[in-house]
């Protein structure tokens, strides 16, 4: 399933993309589910009733019609347009780690980006007047539903409720050149955390390790990833 945030003339929905068309998930659950994709994500019983309306909507043509519209008239947003917390692993691709002549660390290296950078697919990427030096990299977004705390490794994944596609721009001078490393600035300057256009749930996506990333530039193919190239 795919969940999605989109504009419905004044109103900001959440929906859920079914074939070509994005389905309206308050509207259709005649206000029973959120129009809201951070609380859909963060219950599974909500999951499981959107679900629903998705296979209601596939086969009844007039309910599908009636809650739907087409999804090139949707202007999608941020699929969660301020996140709780953003945290990233860095140095994650042994590509990308040789890429920039460092050895994969034998811990993952955590950062952070501010909820403050995040932006909605097809909006344009702001380059700061105070760095020259503005990178791309093509990420794939786990998106936490199931709070909690010390979680055990073999338990983790319950967790997860689906994945996005992230954009983690960098100011690459203030990374690597002021003084101690500012990552955390370096990630955060506004519109630097381009996100979706939707989540897919975990349910659809058995083995997240196996997926391939492509990033592209002005028509252009810079790079492809594939998960379980991850160190």
């Amino acid at each position: 399933m795919k969940l999605a945030t989109f504009q419905k003339g004044e109103a900001v929905c959440a929906g859920i993309v079914v074939e070509d068309r994005i389905l309206d998930i308050q509207a259709a659950s005649e206000g029973k589910l959120a129009g809201d994709v951070k609380a859909l994500v963060g219950s599974a019983d909500a999951l499981a009733s959107a679900r629903k309306l998705a296979e209601r909507a596939r086969q009844d043509a007039d309910f599908m019609e009636r809650f739907s519209l087409p999804l090139p008239e949707a202007r999608l947003l941020v699929p969660i347009p301020r996140p709780g917390k953003i945290l990233c692993l860095g140095l994650n691709y042994r590509d990308h780690a040789a890429e920039s002549g460092a050895q994969p660390p034998s811990e993952p290296v955590i950062f952070s980006k501010a909820p403050t950078s995040v932006i909605g697919p097809g909006q344009p990427i702001l380059l700061p007047a105070a760095s020259s030096k503005v990178d791309y990299e093509v990420e794939l977004a786990f998106v936490i539903g199931k709070p909690g705390k010390n979680i055990r490794a073999e338990t983790a994944m319950e967790h997860v409720a689906g994945y996005t596609v992230i954009n983690d721009v960098s100011a690459r001078d203030y990374q690597r050149e002021k003084p101690g490393g500012q990552w955390h600035l370096a990630k955060s300057f506004d519109t630097f955390c381009p996100l979706g256009p939707w989540i897919v749930t975990a349910d659809e996506v058995p083995d997240p390790h196996g997926l391939r990333l492509r990033c592209i530039i002005n028509g252009n193919i810079r790079y492809i990833m594939v998960s379980e190239n991850q160190s």
